[in-house]
């Protein structure tokens, strides 16, 4: 805090959002995974894919917090106009870094979800279910990979990114979110979807009692998707 009133950046604006979603999120988020990794150990049950799956988004999900702090320490939430040029920079990579975490906190959070499916369902056509569990895995992982990909080089060369004075060249960052997000809520609904394919569970239990909690609070409350914003802007 003493950093934040040295530069005058103290929260402002939509800083003050970025920061308070990203600390009681996760926060939330860390205290729901080790509850259920504690809970596994309790019942002397192993760890499956799924949890290392969502262990894996949740130390994503921490950068994102992280990236997002750091930003506001160096002024995200204000006027770029307010905005030493250093400041600024620095604001915008965590920006860019934010978006790369981000990318792959939701993608392993849906992988999760996926390998869950996979391994607490049973059924008598599992060459079907598997299949079509496989079949949305493989998109959430494409996509996953396609995503940070085009995130990480969207300029060339990459230091443009925060800095459009140095020559170069971007891809259209507008039409890139919007087709981000088609793809994203795809993979969501796909994800979800796919529970129309799902078996019989072991334990009696209907899928569409069982499922929907599931996928909810893990792709809602476990790792919300709040949608990074760098603040940055006039």
């Amino acid at each position: 805090m003493a950093n934040l009133n040295a530069r005058g950046n103290e929260f402002y604006g939509r800083g003050v959002n970025l920061a308070v979603v990203s600390i009681v999120f996760t926060s939330a988020a860390v205290c729901l995974v080790v509850l259920r990794l504690a809970s596994r150990s309790t019942t002397g049950r192993k760890l499956g894919l799924d949890d290392y799956a969502i262990v894996a988004s949740l130390v994503f999900s921490i950068g994102v917090g992280i990236s997002n702090c750091i930003a506001i320490e160096y002024g995200s939430g204000k006027r770029s106009i307010d905005i030493s040029p250093h400041d600024l920079h620095i604001a915008l990579q965590c920006f860019w870094a934010t978006q790369i975490t981000y990318k792959f906190t939701i993608n392993m959070t849906k992988t999760s979800i996926c390998l869950l499916y996979l391994r607490i369902f049973s059924t008598e056509d599992k060459a079907r279910f598997r299949r079509t569990v496989y079949i949305v895995l493989a998109y959430v992982l494409l996509y996953a990979v396609a995503s940070i990909i085009a995130t990480v080089f969207e300029c060339i060369p990459v230091p443009r990114i925060w800095n459009k004075t140095i020559p170069g060249t971007c891809i259209n960052l507008t039409a890139f979110w919007y087709a981000n997000a088609a793809a994203n809520m795809l993979g969501d609904i796909c994800t979800y979807f796919s529970e129309g394919n799902l078996p019989h569970w072991d334990h009696g239990l209907s899928p569409e009692g069982v499922l929907r909690p599931i996928a909810g609070a893990m792709a809602q409350v476990v790792l919300p998707k709040h949608a990074p914003d760098s603040g940055c802007g006039p």
